[in-house]
């Protein structure tokens, strides 16, 4: 009996204890937290459209070097034909037509090369943009946290793609007015 009673004292004081915060404390304010789709702003950002528009241009203007020099060179391999193998001309000729592909593929090679450097360049600046302008509007809200969000309508033909862009996602979803997209592009823009 006075095991029992023991037994039933200490519940009814570690439940009491355990009540006692929810009688005796404040309610805690509710965290403010925001979201933005980082991609969305990219896309939409003047700058990436700018430099993506400079960029097609540059690359086509290098292409149709590109095919001119190859034409030049495809001209000169018929030329060969035109030899007899066995010759030094011949030799000749055909080393220096590997020489100048191996130019033409090496030039090109460079340029797909620099053009990636300068798009990645370009993609780290404006996102530190955007993390700046993203940290702005969650100081200026009280925000505590702004949480990436992507575009939940991605669809694609191939299972492995959708599962991808499911396991991607970090927020499976939110209420749209915390989610500052239009505003840190229109800040962006500005």
């Amino acid at each position: 009996m006075n095991r029992r009673f023991f037994t039933a004292l200490t519940l009814l004081l570690v439940l009491g204890v355990a009540a006692l915060p929810a009688f005796t404390s404040e309610k805690e304010p509710a965290l403010k937290v925001g979201f933005v789709n980082v991609e969305r702003v990219i896309d939409e950002y003047k700058k990436t459209k700018d430099i993506w528009s400079q960029l097609e241009k540059e690359d086509e203007a290098l292409r149709e070097v590109f095919r001119q020099k190859l034409a030049a060179w495809r001209m000169e391999r018929a030329n060969l034909r035109n030899l007899d193998p066995g010759t030094l001309e011949y030799a000749r000729q055909a080393r220096d037509l590997q020489l100048a592909k191996t130019k033409l593929e090496a030039d090109r090679n460079a340029r797909v090369l620099e053009v990636r450097t300068r798009l990645k360049e370009h993609l780290q600046q404006v996102y530190r943009e955007v993390l700046q302008i993203v940290e702005g509007i969650a100081r200026q809200r009280g925000m505590v946290a702004v949480f990436q969000v992507s575009d939940p309508d991605q669809i694609s033909d191939l299972k492995d793609n959708v599962l991808a862009n499911i396991l991607v996602r970090s927020t499976v979803w939110h209420r749209q007015e915390a989610d500052i997209t239009n505003e840190v592009i229109d800040l962006l823009n500005r």
